[in-house]
């Protein structure tokens, strides 16, 4: 295990609390590695200078954006019953997540746009 600059347990709990069920069949190891694979993205990204609460935030959601891409909903899936085998898909699956995680990098200059002048 890597050492993290915040709490890992605190951030388990926080991501279950926001993530309206999707870490509800996800083991404390398997969330706790997502949270390091994240860190690693985040610090050799644009922000790995930030302040320790930006790093946290942007972790957090680089993480559930990983997770999301393993859910059902990612997949399209709308809706999944077993009894009579029918799934259903969705044609608007969008990354709530990673849609955070880009809107914190704009926030902070770090936009997926860069112009150049001169």
């Amino acid at each position: 295990m890597m050492t993290l600059p915040f709490d890992e347990a605190n951030m388990v709990t926080l991501m279950k609390d926001v993530s309206n069920g999707m870490l509800d069949n996800l083991s404390d190891p398997s969330i706790n590695q997502t949270i390091e694979d994240a860190y690693l993205v985040v610090m050799h990204s644009k922000l790995a200078g930030a302040d320790s609460d930006t790093i946290t935030l942007a972790t957090r959601y680089k993480a559930l954006s990983l997770l999301w891409m393993s859910s059902d909903v990612a997949s399209g899936v709308s809706s999944d019953k077993a009894g009579r085998l029918e799934t259903d898909y969705s044609e608007n699956a969008t990354n709530p997540w990673e849609e955070a995680y880009q809107n914190l990098l704009a926030s902070l200059g770090f936009g997926k746009w860069v112009i150049k002048l001169g």
